[in-house]
């Protein structure tokens, strides 16, 4: 079977975080009707088109038309997908620094989340983000993000400050570890424990520390940005969650022994 631009388009596509055909035309500032053509009816898109498509995948243009092995072809697919998950690809991560130059930790307070979601890649708009310092937080790019709700307690309290350390390569995501996960389609910016799946099904799993939560799974193409969680600032001083529970149990054992009381004086 011959190979055509069309198919070889789809299957680097799906091979590079299962990207949807929307998800690609907006990378390619065309619409999603036009992706449809490319596909499945063979249209060739402009030259330039076609030089963003092959950048986009890092594959040559003698393999996007088809002119590669089958063999070649399973080997760009395969690239392509690591180039998606592991950072390669070029993505913009604007950093704040000092008058010497030096990096400074960007703090996403609650009230600019919105905007974050949104502007997260634009220069002017981290400058205007407050930023700080921290001992030993200098081994990376790390920003800090206020916590809303409470699907990480007690582990982490709401309006509590985690400061967390770009993860460029997805594949050492760490299971059971804690991250803030800047999702697309409404997932916002949640903090959560990952289990990594990327893998097996290109998806990573989200679970809360409040068992009240249910965890939820997220495919990679919805993901923008990752941050491992390595620390916190709090002014939360609730007591240790064991306490609680050992105070729970007190007061049921003493609504047992009253209620022993009570039915032994009722016999007299």
């Amino acid at each position: 079977m011959k190979t055509t631009f069309g198919s070889v388009l789809a299957e680097l596509r799906k091979g590079a975080g299962k990207m949807t055909q929307q998800q690609l035309a907006e990378k390619l500032g065309v619409e999603r009707g036009a992706v449809a053509n490319y596909e499945s009816k063979g249209k060739l898109p402009h030259i330039e088109t076609l030089i963003k498509i092959a950048d986009l995948f890092n594959v040559s243009l003698d393999h996007l038309l088809g002119r590669e092995t089958a063999v070649q072809a399973r080997d760009a697919v395969s690239e392509a997908s690591e180039v998606y998950y592991t950072g390669k690809q070029l993505k913009i991560l604007p950093i704040a620094v000092d008058k010497d130059d030096t990096e400074r930790i960007t703090l996403v307070p609650l009230r600019a989340a919105a905007g974050y979601l949104s502007r997260f890649q634009e220069v002017e708009y981290i400058r205007d983000l407050p930023t700080f310092n921290l001992p030993n937080f200098t081994d990376g790019t790390y920003r800090a993000f206020e916590v809303e709700g409470d699907s990480m307690k007690p582990t982490i309290h709401p309006r509590d400050i985690v400061v967390c350390k770009y993860v460029e390569n997805w594949y050492h995501i760490k299971d059971n570890h804690v991250y803030t996960v800047l999702g697309a389609g409404g997932i916002g910016i949640v903090v959560k424990r990952l289990l990594n799946r990327i893998k097996a099904n290109s998806q990573v799993l989200l679970r809360s520390d409040n068992d009240f939560y249910p965890e939820f799974e997220l495919l990679i193409q919805d993901i923008h940005e990752v941050w491992e969680v390595k620390g916190t600032i709090s002014t939360n001083l609730e007591p240790p969650y064991y306490l609680e529970s050992r105070f729970r149990e007190l007061r049921d054992n003493m609504s047992g022994v009253f209620n022993l009381i009570s039915k032994s004086m009722g016999k007299e």
